[in-house]
């Protein structure tokens, strides 16, 4: 008996959407928990004349602890000033209000 090419044609289709399938499951699950390692925050403040008044950068580690985010700063500055223990001030203190009312429900960087 002849399979006729059709069928052979779709059983080869099924085939191969089941494999792409199970490779996407097997991508999603290993990427499921990814979070950038390092990333760096730049603000600019600009005047009405849209002249730069001042400029703040950082670099932010982050890493998952447990269920925990951990949060260090590894360097920020403002206008060529060390500001890295006061960033790292701001973002312990995000972690302390987690769940508060106060809290940062957005994500994002914190207040100050």
């Amino acid at each position: 008996m002849k399979v006729p090419l059709f069928a052979l044609a779709v059983s080869l289709t099924i085939g191969i959407v089941s494999g792409w399938w199970s490779t996407a499951v097997e991508a999603y699950a290993k990427a499921d928990a990814y979070y950038p390692a390092t990333y760096t925050i730049c603000i600019e403040e600009y005047n009405r004349e849209n002249k730069l008044e001042s400029l703040e950068t950082g670099t932010v580690l982050q890493r998952w602890n447990g269920s925990a985010m951990e949060t260090t700063v590894l360097r920020a500055e403002k206008n060529g000033k060390d500001i890295t223990k006061d960033w790292q001030k701001r973002f312990d203190k995000q972690k302390q209000s987690q769940g508060s009312s106060n809290s940062n429900a957005s994500g994002g960087p914190p207040d100050g």
